[in-house]
C-alpha cells in the first residue's frame, strides 16, 4: 500500500512537471518552441503538445487505477 501511494505521489508530480512545460514560457520557449526537427510529419512544438496531452491522459488513468486499489484496500481494512 505505501508503494502505491508514491507512485501515486510520483504520478502528480509527473503530470504537474509536464504541464509545467506548456504554461511557462521561458521553459516552453526556449526548449519547445522550434519547428525544427519534424516528428512523425509533424513540428517539434505540435509533436510535444500532442504527446503531453497523451502522456498526461494515461498518468490519469494509472492514478483512478491506484486510487480504486486504494480504495478496496481500506474498505477491506
Amino acid at each position: 500500500m505505501k508503494f502505491l501511494k508514491k507512485i501515486r505521489t510520483l504520478l502528480i508530480i509527473v503530470a504537474i512537471a509536464m504541464v509545467c512545460t506548456l504554461i511557462i514560457p521561458p521553459v516552453f520557449n526556449k526548449f519547445f518552441n522550434k519547428i525544427e526537427p519534424w516528428i512523425f510529419g509533424l513540428p517539434f512544438l505540435i509533436f510535444w503538445i500532442i504527446t503531453i496531452n497523451i502522456v498526461i491522459a494515461l498518468i490519469l488513468l494509472a492514478l483512478w487505477i491506484i486510487d480504486n486499489k486504494l480504495e478496496e484496500v481500506n474498505d477491506n481494512a
